[in-house]
């Protein structure tokens, strides 16, 4: 027997937003908005050679980390 608890940290993200934005009289532009996520970032384990959410199936490729980030833009 095996305690196979864990923590895990599946999706995050932070952003910031810049409002009532005029970088000259002529522009449009009302908001821009910065942002990064994750998905799949940490997993707190006693357990150190697999994935603790795959613990029973086999031949299963790990969990992949994934990171995004992105521009929105408003007029």
């Amino acid at each position: 027997m095996e305690n196979n608890s864990y923590l895990k940290l599946k999706n995050a993200e932070i952003g910031y937003s810049f409002k009532n934005l005029n970088f000259t009289g002529k522009s449009k532009l009302s908001s821009i908005r910065f942002y990064v996520s994750g998905m799949d970032l940490l997993t707190w384990s006693n357990a150190k050679l697999f994935d603790p959410e795959n613990a029973g199936l086999s031949h299963v490729y790990p969990v992949m980390k994934i990171f995004n980030g992105g521009l929105s833009a408003n007029f």
